[in-house]
């Protein structure tokens, strides 16, 4: 919705109400009444001062826009945090605000930074020393499957579950 919506909407229905010429550009009765009344006092420079004013140069658009694509933002809450600090005013942008910039440029993030997700099992990584691999590879051939399955279980990456599983032995 642009300013030229409204006056192309105004000058096809010139006796419309401000209601209708809303409904029709698909905005807000209060934006199109605020701009004819403003069109009407200033004439032609009610074009230039109507509108919200843009509260983020395209230098800060461009700089956030590097951040967002190397996603060490990956959070509204983080942009947002991060906008406060660039601008240094001391004035905070509410989350639809900082939403809408994410989404001009290309992102939709989510409002917090989510968590990675818990495994299904878990796994735990054993790392077994030079020392303890050379006891496990030393111990006679009667503890036969039982050896072989703690030695990988400290040197591969795999569960106890697993290697109880593939040498035979209970878990």
């Amino acid at each position: 919705m642009g300013i030229s919506c409204i006056l192309t909407a105004f000058s096809k229905h010139p006796e419309a109400t401000n209601q209708r010429i809303a409904r029709e550009v698909g905005t807000r009765t209060i934006v199109v009444a605020r701009f004819l009344d403003s069109w009407r006092t200033s004439g032609e420079c009610a074009l230039n001062q109507f509108g919200r004013h843009r509260d983020v140069s395209a230098t800060v658009l461009s700089e956030l826009k590097g951040k967002l694509e190397s996603q060490s933002l990956c959070s509204l809450e983080e942009v947002t945090d991060w906008l406060a600090d660039r601008k240094r005013v001391g004035v905070g942008f509410s989350r639809p605000t900082v939403h809408g910039y994410c989404r001009e440029l290309g992102f939709d993030l989510p409002s917090q930074r989510r968590r990675p997700k818990k495994t299904a099992g878990r796994r735990r990584r054993y790392q077994w020393t030079e020392q303890q691999i050379g006891e496990l590879k030393s111990y006679p051939s009667s503890f036969g499957q039982r050896a072989t399955a703690l030695l990988n279980i400290g040197t591969e990456q795999k569960t106890i579950r697993e290697v109880a599983h593939e040498c035979g032995v209970n878990y």
